[in-house]
């Protein structure tokens, strides 16, 4: 656990998936959005006391005769410096939000412009656009998390917020999530599992 991602891990990562068919999944967001919460949910299936992720964790899934590597990276702003590289050897991103924090979303929806587009992203997501680029082809699961607190964001403003349009992935969808109680957890790996079978 913890240590960094190389581009030769990358390509070794994605040539051994292509051999045994194994998934990669990158679980990220911004600090405190409770990403390792809903690793260990979808793990274990129950709330698991957390510390923040300096780096990031590597944990398997073994779910209905398939296996699943979720790299859970932190969110601190250092950390997501790496997120790209990640990116690269994962089969799907799963991006937490923590939707009771409207302050914060602003924020969100750059880290994850800059993940697809870059530090640039204003003009290469207008590229992007304008070409029809799918520079990502694979699935984006957005939890909108910690819905047991006051007031969080619904699906539609999280959608819209983070402007999930504008990315070029295959499909998304956005669930209301609450980590702690596990609500909606197993409703995002069915959609996540039936993603990634496509």
């Amino acid at each position: 656990m913890g240590q960094g991602m190389s581009r030769v891990y990358v390509e070794k990562y994605k040539q051994k998936n292509a051999r045994t068919g194994g998934k990669g999944i990158l679980l990220i967001g911004l600090d405190g959005a409770g990403k390792t919460t809903v690793c260990y949910q979808f793990l274990l299936g129950k709330h698991v006391h957390t510390v923040p992720t300096m780096g990031h964790n590597k944990e398997t899934l073994k779910h209905e005769g398939k296996k699943y590597d979720f790299f859970d990276v932190g969110g601190s702003m250092l950390v997501r410096e790496t997120w790209r590289l990640y990116a690269k050897a994962a089969d799907c991103i799963i991006f937490v939000v923590d939707a009771h924090d409207r302050s914060r979303i602003p924020e969100a929806a750059e880290s994850l412009k800059k993940l697809f587009f870059g530090e640039d992203y204003e003009a290469a997501a207008a590229k992007s656009k304008s070409v029809n680029s799918t520079a990502y082809d694979i699935p984006l699961l957005v939890l909108a998390n910690k819905q047991d607190l006051a007031d969080p964001m619904n699906s539609d403003e999280i959608e819209k917020a983070l402007d999930l349009a504008s990315l070029p992935v295959r499909s998304r969808i956005v669930i209301p999530t609450d980590a702690k109680n596990g609500e909606n957890i197993q409703a995002a790996l069915m959609w996540l599992t039936g993603e990634l079978a496509k």
